[in-house]
Formats: structure tokens, C-alpha cells, sequence
């Protein structure tokens, strides 16, 4: 996985509402910016692009993103509760102690992407792309993940009980630091072929077949 390249130099300043707002009227990428304690509530956005900006203590919330894209981007310490995002991409991007409650992504896709101890619970993806991503210590209570193709994906120490997951293929996958009780797949629980587990969890689902279990 490669990280997020960010210039020492950044522009400070600027709220992330003024830029997004500029953005929008002039179609230009918001480059190279450093946002803190900037609030954007009930505002929908299209077809922006963020690249080399770093994100601290902002809450987006209640919103619909639409074609947003994020190149090589931070994030700490922000809320996106309840927000929505519709084909969106997320490349080079580091969230860490971030908020995701109720967050939906829709066709959304993420590569290079790392999350870490983040609240994610109740959170959706649909239809979304994983690739080359490390997911640690991150709360994921109650997420519903369909359709969606996972690719390098790295679980670490996550709480993931209640978690769902349909029509998403968990092959390759390794749950074996990860809490998983009540893990619900579809009837016929392909999902689970060839996922990586410990014995307890094994215990857990043992119900399911072709399991490969790690002692």
C-alpha cells in the first residue's frame, strides 16, 4: 500500500465551505490546502476534486457527495456521520480517529486507502471497490457491505460483530484479530469460502463450510 504524498507547504485559511464553494463555480481541483475546524452541514456537492489536502476536525454531515474525488488526502479527527457518497473515489488517503456513523458509499472506490481507529458502525458500501487497503482498530458494528470487491485488504483488531456481508466474495480475506460474532452472510454462505479465521471464530461458524483455519 502505497501512502498519501503531502507538500510540507499548504494553504491555511481558507474554510472548507469557501473552497468547495469556488471550486464549484470556477471547476477547479482544491489543491495542496490545509482544512481545520471547518463545518459543512446539509450541503450537497458534485463532481469536486480534492488532491494533497489534509483534513483536521471537520465534520461533514447530512450530506450527499456526488463524483467527489480524494487524491492523496489525510484525515483526522473528522465526522462524516450520515453522509452519502455516490461514486466517489478515495486514492492515497489516510483516515485515522475519524467518525463514519450511518455513512453510505454507493459504486465508491478505494485503493491505497487506510483506516484506523475509526467509529465506522451502521456504516454501508454498496457496490464499492477495495483494493490495497488496511483496516485497524476501526469499529464496523452493524455494516452492511453488498456487492462489493475486496483485493488486498488488511483487517486488524477490528470490532465487527453484527457486521453483513452479501454478495461479497470474502476470499483472501483474514478475520482472525477481528471480533465477527453475528456475522450474517447470504443463504447459501459462499461469502465465506476460502475467509481465514481462528478457532473460536471457526467455532462460531461452524455452520459454514470451507473455511481455512488458522491455529
Amino acid at each position: 500500500m502505497k501512502n498519501p504524498v503531502i507538500p510540507q507547504i499548504l494553504t491555511q485559511g481558507v474554510p472548507l465551505k469557501q473552497a468547495v464553494q469556488m471550486a464549484e463555480q470556477e471547476d477547479e481541483t482544491i489543491r495542496q490546502h490545509f482544512f481545520t475546524q471547518s463545518n459543512l452541514y446539509q450541503r450537497d456537492s458534485h463532481a469536486l476534486d480534492f488532491d494533497q489536502c489534509v483534513f483536521d476536525h471537520c465534520t461533514w454531515q447530512n450530506s450527499l457527495l456526488q463524483r467527489v474525488h480524494f487524491r492523496h488526502a489525510v484525515f483526522t479527527h473528522c465526522d462524516f456521520s450520515n453522509m452519502e457518497f455516490d461514486n466517489c473515489s478515495f486514492m492515497f488517503v489516510e483516515m485515522r480517529d475519524c467518525k463514519l456513523t450511518g455513512a453510505t458509499f454507493n459504486d465508491c472506490v478505494f485503493q491505497d486507502w487506510l483506516i484506523k481507529d475509526t467509529l465506522a458502525n451502521l456504516s454501508n458500501y454498496h457496490s464499492c471497490k477495495i483494493k490495497q487497503a488496511q483496516i485497524k482498530e476501526t469499529i464496523l458494528k452493524d455494516s452492511s457491505w453488498q456487492l462489493c470487491t475486496l483485493q488486498q485488504v488488511l483487517w486488524d483488531q477490528c470490532e465487527m460483530s453484527g457486521i453483513e456481508f452479501f454478495q461479497t466474495s470474502l476470499k483472501g480475506q483474514d478475520f482472525s484479530t477481528c471480533q465477527i460474532e453475528g456475522l450474517t452472510v447470504s443463504d447459501s454462505a459462499y461469502e465465506l469460502h476460502g475467509l481465514t479465521v481462528n478457532s473460536l471464530q471457526a467455532a462460531d461458524l461452524s455452520r459454514y463450510l470451507q473455511l481455512l483455519i488458522k491455529k
